[in-house]
């Protein structure tokens, strides 16, 4: 499977540069269940958290379509619309972190184990052949996602 095939993604066509997955199963209800890849300052690595994003209160709904300079959310299915909601309420900073976060390095990353544990004490160090993709799309966490 290719990241370009998943319906439900919002993001860099390269994950390394960050991006979200996003299960709108529970849209009606004001949330939705993420795992959100954010590219860290330090190089060749990514945090991976999952997330609950709310967008139950139209007062923060509005607020966050504001400060992506809209007044309503962009996109030309329904699903679209759905996502641009989500995305903005995300990056508005209207979620939930649940449970581990993971950092990912790339097998070429410059930095020090002591940097990447500083950011999480979960690092797992990527093989040369592995993409951040690869690895979290053969390890399971993308299966409620696809």
């Amino acid at each position: 499977m290719k990241l370009s095939e998943f319906k439900n993604y919002v993001g860099d066509v390269n994950l390394e540069y960050g991006g979200l997955f996003i299960d709108p199963s529970d849209f009606r209800h004001g949330y939705a269940n993420c795992l959100r890849v954010s590219e860290l300052p330090i190089d060749g690595c990514v945090i991976v958290e999952r997330i609950t994003v709310y967008f139950d209160n139209p007062k923060h709904v509005k607020g966050a379509y504001e400060s992506c300079g809209t007044k309503k959310p962009w996109g030309k299915t329904s699903n679209d619309r759905k996502l641009s909601i989500i995305e903005m309420c995300a990056g508005y900073g209207y979620y939930d972190r649940h449970g581990y976060d993971w950092l990912l390095a790339e097998s070429d990353s410059w930095a020090s184990r002591e940097e990447m544990e500083s950011w999480s004490q979960n690092v797992i160090r990527l093989t040369e052949d592995q993409t951040v993709f690869d690895y979290l799309y053969n390890e399971g966490f993308l299966g409620d996602y696809e």
